[in-house]
């Protein structure tokens, strides 16, 4: 008696897959560090590794005694660079909300002078009242 095997092999080798999803990451990566973001990212991180190389310079100047201290500090320095040069958006975010709070301390400046005048001009107020009474009414 004749018997069929049918085996369905893969026609995509999985090496050959996980090299073009490699391949793919890292042109992703060239296209983002060919951009300005990427740009900054690598000089912030540029010098972090400079400062770090500095306080390694200085630790071993250091007599036994203070060694450790010396060590914690520049673990600590690390992981202070690392939390905020990983961010390499935090100079826009740091614009943006300084024009937007700068925008609302003008907004609000405005404000108290209007109800400044509001309190010492009975037409003002009046204006006011309307204004608010209508946007109560929508």
């Amino acid at each position: 008696m004749t018997s069929f095997i049918h085996i369905e092999f893969s026609k995509e080798h999985p090496g050959v897959v996980r090299a073009e999803r490699f391949i793919q990451t890292i042109k992703a990566y060239a296209t983002y560090l060919g951009q300005e973001r990427g740009i900054s990212f690598l000089l912030q991180s540029a010098f972090a590794a400079a400062l770090l190389v500095e306080i390694n310079e200085a630790i071993d100047t250091l007599s036994e005694g203070h060694e450790l201290l010396a060590w914690t500090v520049m673990w600590l320095v690390a992981f202070v660079a690392i939390y905020y040069f990983a961010q390499a958006h935090l100079v826009s975010n740091l614009k943006t909300k300084w024009k937007n709070w700068k925008q609302a301390r003008r907004i609000s400046a405005a404000e108290n002078e209007l109800w400044s005048v509001a309190l010492s001009d009975h037409r003002v107020m009046a204006d006011l009242q309307s204004a608010i009474s209508r946007s109560s009414d929508q």
